[in-house]
């Protein structure tokens, strides 16, 4: 059975509104917000920067990230 690893960093971010622009556009997210049709994507984008500093501080945020990988061996 694969075993996981967890690989936790604190990444720094200088630009909530860059860091906001970052998550909505740099993965499939963006392609679930123009399937519905409803709210365009800057829209988000927008109001991620404003919840993001109240969840994680002033700029520069320190955002807590977590990856957990898991090996396959044959």
């Amino acid at each position: 059975m694969p075993k996981g690893r967890k690989n936790a960093v604190e990444l720094r971010v200088w630009s909530s509104a860059t860091y906001a622009r970052a998550l909505v556009l740099g993965n499939p997210l963006v392609d679930q917000i123009r399937a519905r049709g409803s709210i365009d994507p800057e829209r988000v984008i927008e109001e991620l920067a404003e919840v993001l500093p109240r969840e994680f501080g002033t700029d520069p945020m320190r955002v807590p990230l977590q990856a957990i990988v898991f090996e396959a061996r044959r």
